[in-house]
């Protein structure tokens, strides 16, 4: 996944724009990404709730 990449850039001081251009990805599904939550909660929410 290149998201994590573009992350990295971002928190490193380069625009999310420009990141997102060079690796050839979308913004919008760069900051879709960066929305949803990680694997690791989605699992701590399912055990919760059962």
């Amino acid at each position: 996944m290149i998201y994590p990449v573009v992350a990295d850039l971002a928190a490193g001081g380069i625009a999310v724009a420009v990141a997102c251009r060079v690796l050839e990805v979308s913004t919008s599904g760069y900051y879709d990404w960066r929305g949803r939550p990680s694997h690791r909660v989605k699992r701590l929410i399912r055990r919760s709730v059962s």
